[in-house]
Formats: C-alpha cells, structure tokens, sequence
C-alpha cells in the first residue's frame, strides 16, 4: 500500500509538471518568449546582474525618464542570475522560463507533506497536492514561461511553514 501511495504522488507531480508546460511551443518557439510583462523585466534585471555583477537600487526604465526605486528584494533577481554568470545570458534565458516550473512543482510537494503532517491523512495530502497542482491562479503564476516573483513567494513560504510543522526542526540547526 505505501508504494501505491508513492506513485499516486508521482503521478500528481507529473501532472503538476505537466500542467506547467502546456505553452512550451510558444514559449520556446524561434525565439524564447516569457510570457508577460513583469517576466520581461526580471530577466533585463538578469541580465544587469550578470554583466555588470548587481543590481541596481534605482532603475530609468521605471517612472522614465526620471526613474524610479525597485521595491522588491533583489533574491529572485539573483538566483536567476546564476546560471548566466557562469554560463552566459543564454543560460539564464533558459532557465528562468523553466525555474517557476520547478518551484511550482516543488511547491505540490510542499503542500502535499504540510498536508500529510497536519492531517495525518496519506489520501487527503495527495488530493491536497492535486488541487494545488491543478489551480488555475497558482498554474499562471508557475508556468512556464512566466519568470515573475510571485511563485517564489509562495514557494518561500510553504517552505517556512513546512519547516515550522517539522517537530525535529531544531535537529537541523545542530
């Protein structure tokens, strides 16, 4: 029985995978298109930070000519930066329409364990997983393509509310 319950798993994480990847061909057509425009604007803020090192406080593209403060903490910014500092802007390209896949999927099994150790219900976790996986406001926001903060957020506070839940959490400091 447990197996079963892991391929049930399995099974909700690739439609969670799947779901997200239902724009592939326009996303990755000729060119690779992010889909809106807040996606378009974090990969430019990428792509300061990977050829110039930072990125700045106070951005002309806001408010032009006049410019305007960037009001959100630089960590996403960042670690879509990553790839592209060490292997060029095409690789930051590339992994920032896939990066809010991954965290929407990794977000699935965050609800699925919160679930589990909350309830205590191997069924009711997995159709939690399913419902998030599945939801058309946390599809948008996770999908491919769509390299905006909002997934991050929500991906950071499953993980804190998950490792808030663990009873062996002081365990992982020592």
């Amino acid at each position: 029985l447990p197996m079963r319950k892991n391929i049930y798993l399995l099974i909700v994480l690739i439609v969670s995978f799947l779901i997200r990847f239902q724009n592939f061909d326009k996303v990755f057509s000729s060119v690779i298109l992010p889909t809106g425009y807040d996606p378009y604007y974090h990969l430019r803020l990428a792509e300061v930070i990977v050829k110039s090192g930072y990125r700045p406080d106070l951005d002309y593209y806001l408010n032009y000519p006049y410019g305007l403060k960037i009001g959100w903490l630089p960590l996403f910014d960042y670690v879509l930066a990553v790839p592209g500092i060490f292997f060029g802007f095409k690789a930051t390209e590339i992994f920032a329409m896939i990066f809010p896949v991954i965290l929407g999927v990794l977000s699935t099994l965050l609800v699925y364990f919160i679930s589990k150790r909350l309830l205590n219900n191997e069924y009711f976790a997995l159709f939690s997983a399913l419902i998030f996986a599945v939801t058309p406001a946390v599809v948008y926001i996770s999908a491919l393509g769509f390299c905006d903060h909002h997934i991050w957020n929500i991906f950071l506070l499953l993980c804190s509310i998950y490792f808030l839940l663990r009873d062996d959490w002081l365990s992982l400091l020592s």
